[in-house]
């Protein structure tokens, strides 16, 4: 809790000393994309049109699993990384060297992780490391898929 809360304040002090132009620089990174029909997948399409159209630049990593994303995503650009195969319509996006590429290259303001699992922690500390000002969100019921059949 307590490193937690110190590399949360380090984020938002370095987030508040770039200059602001208004735009923002929104790094996505998920799995909750096409061809998975979920409500995860429309928050985050939501999300990404609503960035766009608000003049915000946003760039997508995602897992290699979703094939059928091409560079561009609703407006945002798209970088496809690692990812480990957990259904057929579904990867889920790993950290891996590329996704530090995509980071330096494309230097987001903000990084947003759509989901909780275990490569989160990688994507953390990836990008505490590069100091860069991440958030976490969770649009799924967890509790719910990881309990057998109810009686």
């Amino acid at each position: 809790g307590v490193v937690a809360s110190c590399v949360a304040a380090r984020s938002v002090a370095e987030l508040r000393s770039r200059p602001q132009s208004g735009r923002m620089r929104v790094m996505i990174v998920g799995d909750s994309f096409a061809p998975k029909v979920d409500g995860p997948r429309f928050f985050a399409e939501c999300v990404i049109k609503q960035l766009v159209q608000d003049g915000h630049d946003v760039h997508v990593y995602c897992s290699n699993g979703d094939a059928c994303i091409g560079p561009e995503l609703h407006g945002a650009s798209v970088t496809r990384g690692a990812g480990i195969q957990v259904f057929p319509t579904h990867s889920v996006t790993m950290p891996s060297i590329k996704f530090i590429g995509a980071v330096v290259r494309y230097k987001p303001d903000v990084v947003h992780l759509l989901d909780v699992h275990p490569g989160c922690i990688g994507f953390l500390l990836l990008c505490c490391l590069l100091s860069t000002p991440t958030v976490i969100s969770h649009h799924s019921r967890i509790d719910l898929y990881s309990v057998g059949p109810r009686e």
